[in-house]
């Protein structure tokens, strides 16, 4: 009798072990609660692959854990894989209804959260596209204003070098006219003071004449 206790037990114990060990099947119920629970979250207010993406991700699945209606046991990973399906499944039957003729089924709630989801992620990204956008182009006019600034100080340099050029250039000019001149009014003293010598020798040879 203990034996077939112990066996009982011992068989109870793997089945709750196999219970909670075995991968979580997703129903309608689930898929419904994922999809109420992040559209709550906003998601897509933050960029992907952000640290703040990645909270509201992990936020998200500690949430769905705690839920008791139905049981979820998922990670970060397991939800976001399967929000990517339904979401990647809905905007398919977008396209096809788009494409059909005819009288559409009355959508589920699963369908619209899906579709708003969808719509409010590619708003937001159309955003943050255009805000990058426009922070390169001011990040650019930016750097174009440098660039003129950095210009404009090298030619102001450049202009002070020439100037300065310029008046060494004429005090040199200045320099070299006055050497010269005094040079030649040297030459002239020195050319009178001879012909002065000149005129009194043959003045005194008058003389003895």
């Amino acid at each position: 009798m203990d034996t077939d206790n112990k066996l009982l037990k011992i068989s109870f114990i793997s089945v709750n072990f196999d219970f909670y060990n075995r991968p979580m099947e997703w129903t309608t119920a689930h898929d419904v609660l994922l999809c109420r629970e992040i559209f709550l979250q906003e998601f897509y207010k933050f960029k992907k692959g952000s640290n703040e993406r990645g909270r509201t991700w992990t936020q998200i699945s500690e949430n769905l854990n705690c839920v008791t209606a139905v049981k979820f046991k998922v990670n970060q990973r397991a939800m976001r894989k399967r929000f990517d399906f339904l979401l990647g499944r809905s905007r398919q039957q977008s396209r096809e209804e788009a494409k059909a003729c005819g009288a559409c089924l009355e959508p589920t709630e699963l369908d619209v959260l899906l579709k708003e989801m969808s719509e409010r992620e590619k708003q937001a990204e159309s955003t943050r596209e255009s805000c990058s956008s426009k922070s390169v182009e001011t990040d650019r006019k930016k750097a174009e204003e440098k660039r003129c600034q950095a210009l404009e100080r090298i030619g102001l340099m450049k202009n002070e070098r020439t100037a300065k050029r310029q008046r060494r250039s004429g005090a040199d000019v200045t320099e070299f006219l006055r050497k010269k001149s005094e040079k030649e009014l040297k030459i002239r003293q020195e050319e009178l003071a001879l012909k002065a010598g000149e005129v009194e020798n043959e003045k005194e040879k008058q003389v003895r004449c």
